[in-house]
């Protein structure tokens, strides 16, 4: 279990927050020929998938803290670096996902624990088309 006084995340979420647990691990086996990570895909506007996925989450103003689980480093530098300025406000745990979706679930729950959440709501980040 990740240690809540290591990391600065944790500590400006109150306890009984509600969290937004985002799945972004995925590898997109099924979007045949493209050369690009699903999430990262570029819609209109010039957002991305996985930024149109945020701002709902930011927008619904529900959730005090978002976890996103992740691929892998070069997944996790490339959802970082991409995001707009000022797109997010809420504080963004990053946490390294699992082999399966359950796997990536479980570590994004368990990370989320030391903040006791009254609520999780869990979302996958390839799905652009939630609303606030």
């Amino acid at each position: 279990m990740m240690n809540a006084a290591l990391n600065p995340v944790l500590d400006r979420v109150p306890p009984g927050a509600t969290a937004a647990l985002l799945l972004a691990a995925g590898r997109s086996q099924r979007m045949q020929g493209a050369c690009v990570d699903k999430i990262c895909h570029p819609l209109q506007g010039g957002l991305r998938v996985f930024d149109y996925v945020l701002r709902a989450f930011e927008q619904s103003g529900v959730c005090t803290c978002l976890a996103v689980v992740y691929g892998d480093k070069a997944q996790k530098d490339r959802l970082e670096q991409g995001l707009p300025a000022g797109l997010i406000q809420r504080p963004i745990l990053w946490v390294p996902g699992g082999d399966r979706r359950q796997d990536s679930v479980a570590l994004g729950l368990e990370a989320l624990a030391p903040l006791k959440p009254g609520k999780i709501l869990i979302h996958d980040a390839a799905r652009p088309l939630v609303r606030p």
